[in-house]
């Protein structure tokens, strides 16, 4: 195991590298935050509306860009919005 000593050094010869950890650190933090954000929309109507309502997070279309699409063709062949994945 290398020591603190180490790191420390391999630190101050690579900036870079500390403000990359640091960024992919808060990028995972966010999508946790996103995730659980997701989790409890679809928890709302999943038990059709004991649990609380939350707004689902715009960053989710980014993952699933298409839901967008899926939401139209569902809409305009049924008639009936999708209430997971809404076309917003």
């Amino acid at each position: 195991m290398k020591s603190k000593q180490w790191y420390l050094k391999q630190i101050k010869r690579k900036p870079v590298q500390l403000t990359r950890y640091v960024v992919q650190a808060v990028f995972l933090l966010f999508l946790l935050y996103v995730g659980l954000r997701f989790y409890q929309f679809y928890l709302h109507f999943e038990t059709l509306g004991k649990e609380p309502f939350v707004a689902r997070p715009s960053a989710v279309e980014g993952f699933l860009p298409i839901s967008a699409l899926v939401a139209l063709k569902v809409w305009l062949t049924s008639g009936e919005f999708d209430k997971i994945h809404p076309q917003v």
